[in-house]
């Protein structure tokens, strides 16, 4: 369905973002909201997004070719071997 900007969800997308931020701040480490503020900050701007991005994926293409086991998962996921029944 659309989302007209007299919504809810556009209405109180600032107040939210703050809650989340408080809530982040008061129950995270100090490193963690400080990567948190700064990765929103650089993602919600879409002048620096797709730079970001691409830089990511560059680094992850690197570090899977270098034989970071993280980056190569990341990188190429392996699909779930089913066996048909269930666990």
């Amino acid at each position: 369905h659309l989302i007209y900007d007299h919504s809810f969800i556009i209405a109180q997308a600032s107040a939210h973002q703050r809650a989340v931020y408080q809530i982040a701040k008061q129950c995270c480490s100090r490193t963690f909201y400080l990567k948190f503020r700064i990765k929103n900050a650089v993602l919600r701007n879409p002048v620096t997004r797709r730079p970001a991005l691409a830089v990511r994926d560059i680094l992850r293409t690197i570090m899977a070719m270098l034989g970071s086991k993280k980056a190569r998962a990341k990188q190429f996921p392996e699909t779930p071997i089913w066996d048909g029944g269930f666990s």
